[in-house]
């Protein structure tokens, strides 16, 4: 049916598997592009032979930017859109204050910029969790009355209603589709399954709940399959939902037995180590009845062949896997291991003052960015007094999300002190400074943490190679600036470099223990050493808010550095004032 097929989310664990399929699939003779999110690290695209066939090819661009997606509608010009992308799917980040505006606002702007382009099928990923806390053992149906648990479950059940309102409306065909458990290759090693397997494999202690949850736990590829048949066949109805599921009933005690049965060794499990969370969905298991008759499809794998080919992926990619920390979040649907091995990975450090609007766009951004490839984290947001709501929001966070902490100063101190102070609660193996502004990408974290975890760079930090959205007079000041103190400063200081940027523990401990009090944090960390590495980035403007940052400031932190990291200063007023005194003694000598 579909000759052009646009797919939003490509980059994750079921696009990345739909575009495998559909590289796979011969008889399919259109154009595929995948939608992968700018400078995220698409590390489950690692055994997808994009070079294999023309017809299936990605491309980066910000999911979502409205602007970014309109632009790529108009020139792709697609008859189908599959919309994978969405926030929330770590189920740690399932209660996010941006779970609302992106999975349904921005779902529906999608969907209206599609149907303007000319569009003709939309294919949306919901979610089995918009069904909620379902009564009985039965197999739930699409009939089901939804009572989602979780702002995740809600936004998207939100954008299934829209969706199909559209479809009154518009004429719009439209798929949506609820994907039970899934697993399979490539799956976040935060999750559950994964998790499993390489404690076992790794002869770690498991940590679980009780284990009595039922799921339906369906392979990807066969999720991948369901999609590409509402792509591709004739649809029955302009707009209905579909379950994509097994129908199979299997607790995690009963999925854990199945995976003994084909790992060797005696895996290390302690059930009732862990607390149900809040509101565990402790029963969800689908009927297929419906997707079965209408589009043909069913899954073709089971559990143990399906675990089988999961377990071999996690072998031949062990590097790349093992590069990726594996400690489930506190979710719905995996229990999290509270074991030495998880301690926290990264520190991310945010200053903050009068940041009202963007303290939920951080936590959206470093849960999605950082949750979502499965980085055991902590989020630290030192306070500068703001005089908004900024830190009601940070205390909100930090009730909701334990991996959120806030500090706040008892009065303004500046930004390098909030940093500072910051830097000496932070318990990471590596610590992350970004402004709450978001003109640093967060995307680039995972660039940062790449070189700092395989190629063992003890400081890695961005490069403004451009700055949008700036008068030309501050970037021309700023040029100025960093050149010239990197020609009197007494070491080598990276030119147009800020404080974005990642730090070894061991670079964190030498920096907390300098006794400065005005300080040039940029500098000091030059001074300590070490491997360092400067990554070229473009600066976005700010978007919200405005900035903390005026030019006497500026100024202020320039003299700092000034002072801080070069002796011509001091040498030049001696130098002066010796050349004034002896000038002195001539005049006295004169008048005499």
């Amino acid at each position: 049916m579909s000759s052009r097929v646009l797919v939003t989310g490509a980059g994750g664990f079921i696009g990345s598997r739909l575009l495998d399929r559909f590289l796979k699939r011969e008889t399919f003779d259109g154009e595929v592009l995948g939608v992968v999110d700018s400078a995220r690290f698409a590390w489950h695209l690692v055994d997808i032979d994009l070079d294999r066939s023309p017809r299936v090819r990605v491309e980066r661009a910000d999911q979502f930017d409205s602007d970014a997606m309109r632009e790529l509608l108009g020139r792709f010009k697609p008859d189908t859109l599959i919309h994978l992308a969405a926030v929330g799917v770590d189920p740690s980040a399932a209660d996010s204050p941006l779970n609302l505006p992106l999975n349904h606002e921005f779902t529906l702007r999608l969907l209206d910029d599609f149907i303007g382009s000319g569009g003709k099928r939309f294919v949306f990923a919901g979610s089995c969790f918009e069904y909620g806390q379902v009564s009985g053992g039965s197999c739930v149906t699409e009939g089901q009355i939804c009572v989602p648990v979780t702002v995740y479950g809600r936004s998207k059940l939100m954008a299934t209603e829209g969706i199909l309102g559209r479809v009154q409306t518009s004429g719009i065909e439209a798929v949506i589709l609820r994907p039970f458990h899934t697993y399979g290759p490539a799956e976040n090693p935060n999750r559950i399954v994964p998790y499993l397997i390489r404690a076992a494999r790794q002869g770690r202690v498991a940590s679980l709940t009780k284990g009595e949850q039922v799921r339906d736990f369906v392979y990807v590829a066969d999720v991948a399959d369901a999609f590409i048949a509402a792509t591709l066949q004739p649809l029955p109805h302009p707009g209905k939902i579909y379950n994509v599921s097994t129908g199979r009933a299997t607790s995690l005690r009963e999925f854990a037995r199945a995976l003994d049965a084909i790992l060797p060794g005696e895996a290390i499990r302690r059930w009732g180590d862990r607390e149900y969370p809040e509101n565990e969905i402790m029963t969800l298991v689908g009927a297929n009845d419906s997707i079965r008759a209408d589009l043909g499809w069913f899954p073709a794998k089971n559990l143990e062949s399906g675990l089988e080919e999961t377990i071999a992926w996690q072998d031949k990619y062990k590097s790349i896997y093992e590069s990726l920390p594996s400690c489930p979040a506190s979710s719905r649907q995996q229990p999290s291991p509270a074991t030495a091995q998880d301690a926290v990975e990264l520190s991310v450090l945010c200053p903050v003052y009068n940041e009202e609007e963007n303290v939920p766009r951080v936590y959206e951004s470093i849960t999605r960015i950082l949750g979502g490839e499965g980085i055991p984290f902590e989020l630290i947001f030192s306070d500068n007094r703001s005089e908004d709501r900024s830190w009601e929001l940070v205390t909100k966070l930090a009730e909701r999300d334990g991996r959120v902490r806030g500090i706040r100063l008892s009065k303004n101190f500046g930004y390098q002190s909030s940093i500072t102070n910051a830097m000496t609660h932070a318990s990471g193996k590596a610590v992350v400074i970004i402004d709450a502004d978001l003109q640093d990408p967060p995307e680039l974290i995972l660039t940062f943490y790449r070189k700092w975890k395989l190629e063992k760079c003890d400081v890695v930090y961005g490069v403004r190679a451009k700055r949008k959205d700036e008068p030309l007079w501050r970037k021309g000041m700023m040029k100025v600036f960093y050149r010239f103190l990197n020609a009197i400063s007494e070491i080598p200081i990276p030119v147009d470099a800020g404080d974005f940027r990642l730090m070894d523990r061991r670079v964190v401990d030498v920096v907390n223990a300098m006794g400065e009090r005005d300080r040039y944090l940029r500098g000091m960390v030059s001074w300590a050493g070490f491997k360092q590495l400067g990554i070229p980035y473009v600066r976005e403007g700010r978007k919200f808010g405005e900035s903390k940052f005026p030019l006497s400031k500026a100024v202020a932190l320039a003299l700092d550095g000034i002072v801080g990291f070069s002796m011509k200063p001091l040498r030049l007023g001696l130098y002066t004032s010796v050349g004034l005194l002896f000038a002195g003694f001539l005049l006295v000598c004169y008048a005499i």
